[in-house]
């Protein structure tokens, strides 16, 4: 078992030190950050793709790849491209997954979005929709607009 650990942690290793090379040659300005024009023009160089794929990372989409690498901005830096590129190498059910992480953040921010305009709103017409307290307790049909708090209707 101990053995199989070393051949793991030399495999990793020697991986790493590929794609470290691999973004030095994708770095077409030397910035030390990927833009996307120079991740898919490096993804397809003759002598980049090879080693994607004896590393076994099938790059079919890499607007999508990009995506789940890149960091805060539009770039990606060398250390979320080794550590990325290493979590998805393998089988496809690690990119599978990686992009299921990806589209979940990119929902809940669009959620996030939607609650904060919807409160903005309540905010802006709440000072029209004073009603009583018994009313407050009826869902409004239709196009009554009235509602008090859009939590009591979620519950």
């Amino acid at each position: 078992r101990d053995v199989q650990m070393q051949k793991f942690e030399e495999q990793q290793e020697m991986h790493s030190r590929n794609l470290r090379e691999v973004f030095r040659v994708i770095d077409a300005n030397e910035s030390g950050d990927l833009s996307m024009d120079e991740f898919e023009l490096g993804i397809v160089d003759p002598k980049v793709k090879p080693l994607f794929e004896s590393m076994e990372l099938r790059i079919q989409e890499a607007r999508v790849l990009f995506q789940l690498l890149q960091s805060e901005g539009n770039s990606i830096e060398i250390d979320a491209f080794v550590d990325g590129c290493l979590q998805l190498r393998g089988s496809a059910r690690n990119f599978d997954v990686a992009l299921l992480r990806y589209e979940c953040r990119y929902l809940c921010s669009k959620v996030a979005e939607l609650l904060q305009k919807s409160e903005e709103q309540w905010a802006l017409n709440a000072p029209q929709a004073r009603l009583t307290s018994s009313a407050r307790a009826t869902r409004p049909r239709g196009n009554d607009r009235q509602a008090t708090d859009w939590r009591e209707y979620v519950k």
